[in-house]
């Protein structure tokens, strides 16, 4: 069996997959991971953007937000990263950056060496060499 393929979401897929309807790039991503067919690579940082956007909307996001986390926690097809040394040593690489928590992001994809991320952000494509899964 091949390995499964593996993707990383940034705070702005990760915010488009809390609406009740997501684009339909994300619809058929939320059903790959599901299937197994992908391992979704969600950075913490990436959660901590969505948790700061939605502590501004009041607790019914909140709400809903800690119920996907949950979710998330539990998924065999989902890996909540953490910020680590790894993520710091590749940092400590890099000469020049343009935002710090895109780049903790886009380090998560050397880190699990991929180069799949779900973003509308043409950076991680432009300056990181990504390969940007955008709807």
């Amino acid at each position: 069996m091949p390995p499964k393929k593996h993707v990383v979401l940034d705070a702005v897929a990760l915010f488009q997959l809390q609406k009740s309807s997501p684009p339909n790039v994300l619809k058929k991503l939320q059903q790959e991971i599901i299937n197994g067919k992908i391992i979704a690579i969600i950075p913490t940082i990436s959660i901590t953007e969505i948790l700061w956007k939605f502590r501004k909307d009041g607790e019914n996001a909140l709400q809903a937000l800690r119920e996907n986390y949950l979710r998330w926690k539990e998924s065999p097809n989902i890996i909540i990263d953490s910020f680590d040394m790894l993520i710091l040593n590749q940092m400590m690489d890099n000469e020049k950056s343009y935002e710090l928590h895109d780049e903790i992001i886009a380090m998560t994809c050397h880190k699990y060496k991929t180069k799949n991320i779900y973003s509308t952000d043409k950076k991680f494509k432009d300056f990181w060499g990504l390969t940007l899964i955008s709807w």
